[in-house]
């Protein structure tokens, strides 16, 4: 997992579970550090019981008004476990739209950010290239604006894997080369890289050019140990 998604999984093991049975939000905030890793069981089981909680707690009236985020966050940790695994455009697309039901009149970044990324995702999963393109750009524009890199740069990924989709393989590796330098400051981003790589791997083996290919490809491996459960792990091990 990357170091930040790491640092907040030890950090909350450390909590006696007997708080997890009380609070909904350390249940989500785990489900949330498991993404990296894959273990779906895990965050599903930690999802299910924070609904639960929620529900009991709304029905003895003692959850806060406009508790909106709890309810955007399970459908979004959701969302990308199914981005980043089950691979499953309809449920990313029913996810996305669960959490924009809930977010509802409020605003937020991060929520909203995630919602046009996983809409752009489900749609490049079923092959809806021309919407797909819409909301990644919609998101990857958000670059350099002081927002958080982490749904933009996303964005760009798969924008690029997109482009190698249609055959532009020149505009994936140029995505590819600025996401890359982007991400080399951003601690935030560190775990994340492995699978910029083994994309950008497969655009350059595609391109007849077998050395760069296999640079990247061993990087790609190597910043994807931890993703044992992930399908960039397995890419990985395909291109090389």
């Amino acid at each position: 997992m990357s170091a930040g998604f790491v640092n907040l999984y030890g950090w909350l093991e450390r909590i006696p579970e007997v708080y997890f049975g009380e609070y909904p939000e350390l249940n989500i905030a785990k489900a949330m550090a498991l993404i990296p890793s894959g273990n779906i069981g895990e965050s599903e089981a930690l999802l299910d019981r924070a609904e639960a909680l929620l529900k009991k707690q709304e029905a003895a009236g003692t959850r806060p008004a406009n508790d909106f985020m709890v309810h955007c966050e399970i459908p979004i940790i959701r969302a990308y476990n199914n981005a980043f695994t089950a691979l499953q455009g309809d449920a990313l697309l029913r996810y996305s739209a669960q959490a924009k039901r809930e977010l509802g009149d409020n605003r937020n970044q991060a929520i909203e950010g995630s919602v046009a990324l996983m809409n752009g995702i489900g749609c490049l999963l079923q092959g809806d290239y021309a919407q797909a393109e819409k909301h990644l750009a919609g998101e990857m524009d958000k670059l350099g604006g002081g927002s958080s890199l982490f749904t933009p740069l996303l964005a760009m990924y798969y924008l690029a894997m997109l482009e190698y989709q249609r055959g532009n393989l020149h505009r994936a590796e140029e995505l590819l080369d600025e996401a890359l330098g982007r991400m080399a400051d951003s601690e935030g981003m560190r775990g994340f890289q492995g699978i910029f790589h083994v994309l950008y791997a497969w655009v350059l083996y595609d391109q007849n050019r077998p050395e760069e290919s296999l640079e990247h490809g061993l990087i790609g491996l190597a910043e994807s140990q931890e993703w044992e459960a992930q399908t960039s792990l397995a890419d990985a091990y395909e291109v090389l």
